[in-house]
């Protein structure tokens, strides 16, 4: 005769045993869920180039809008252990997001890229008004590189309209819990142009390489500068608040670093300068390219003369040589920057 559980094991036992099965079920289902994301972003990877016209590659829209959504998409892995529903539901609509971008492309794909100007407006009509502006600014940029030259302008001005709106969405004292950070973020967004008053002659690089007892009070935020160095790196700016956490390369500053010799290259000997998203687009409206793919291009490995306002960015105070003496971390040599810069000029040889 078969024996009843309970008669073995006290019903608080059981219970538990059951509980315990229950969560593993849940952590299995859990887990291949996660692996169905991954076979979807990877049939994402392999099925792109073939809904796209062979002529013209848009693999860079995938790719863009997987970083784009990466704060989505590992929130799966990064909480295995619990996957609420509004997660789910944010995986979901990414995953539909990028799906519905692909078809409609591959569909419409001969209206995008036409030559009448008419028919290419309208379908830009049509994207800007479904689209969000952070995913429109991804894909618009994408289409203006993968376009033939007749059809670039359109999706460059669609580019440029959508970067304009999410400029002015992210206020110039940012997204910052503090009013200690907003104000600091209000002299990271000027875009006042300083006049020649506002230079202050005594601030070159080498003045900010050498060391002080109290570098915060050196030189003042209320002022200009001009830096001449030779440009070890440019790249891209992080997450910060001052653009509202923007994800988008497009939407976060440029960082420059200079050095005073091209051989004094240690990371507590560099000099950090700026560019911001305002000065980018105005600059864009002037027919000058700021990107930092272009900013890369053009100054890596040169001398250049940088001007604009100067700042004391206290949130690298810790990770600077002159604010943190020997500190192991430390990735710059003053938390003194010229931010925002405001013009640059390439140099034809060393200065003497």
């Amino acid at each position: 005769m078969t024996s009843d559980p309970l008669t073995d094991l006290t019903k608080q036992q059981w219970e538990r045993e059951q509980a315990l099965r229950q969560l593993a079920v849940d952590e299995g289902r859990l887990k291949l869920e996660q692996h169905r994301l991954r076979l979807d972003n990877r049939w994402f990877v392999r099925m792109f180039p073939v809904l796209v016209p062979a002529a013209v590659s848009l693999a860079g829209v995938l790719i863009t809008v997987a970083q784009y959504h990466s704060a989505n998409l590992a929130t799966a892995s990064a909480d295995s252990a619990r996957l609420d529903a509004s997660r789910r539901a944010a995986i979901e609509a990414d995953r539909t997001w990028r799906l519905e971008i692909l078809k409609f492309v591959a569909a419409n794909f001969t209206r995008i890229t036409s030559s009448d100007p008419v028919e290419r407006n309208a379908m830009r009509g049509t994207m800007v008004a479904a689209l969000p502006d952070s995913l429109a600014l991804i894909v618009f940029s994408q289409l203006e590189r993968a376009a033939p030259p007749a059809a670039r302008n359109t999706w460059a001005s669609a580019r440029d309209s959508t970067l304009n709106t999410l400029i002015a969405r992210c206020p110039p004292e940012g997204d910052a819990p503090s009013g200690e950070v907003k104000a600091l973020n209000r002299l990271k967004n000027r875009v006042e142009r300083p006049g020649p008053r506002d230079f202050d002659s005594l601030v070159t690089l080498q003045a900010m390489l050498a060391p002080t007892a109290d570098d915060s009070r050196r030189f003042s935020d209320s002022r200009a500068a001009e830096l001449t160095g030779y440009v070890y790196r440019v790249i891209p700016g992080g997450r910060e608040t001052a653009n509202c956490r923007a994800i988008d390369p497009a939407l976060r500053d440029t960082h420059i670093e200079l050095l005073a010799t091209p051989s004094d290259t240690e990371a507590i000997r560099r000099v950090i300068v700026e560019v911001t998203p305002r000065e980018r687009m105005a600059k864009s409206e002037v027919g000058l390219d700021w990107s930092t793919t272009a900013l890369q291009s053009n100054l890596v490995g040169k001398w250049a003369r940088i001007r604009g306002w100067l700042m004391f960015d206290a949130e690298h105070r810790a990770q600077a040589e002159n604010t943190n003496l020997g500190g192991n971390r430390n990735w710059r040599a003053t938390a003194w920057e010229i931010h925002p810069i405001i013009s640059v000029e390439v140099l034809k040889k060393p200065p003497r």
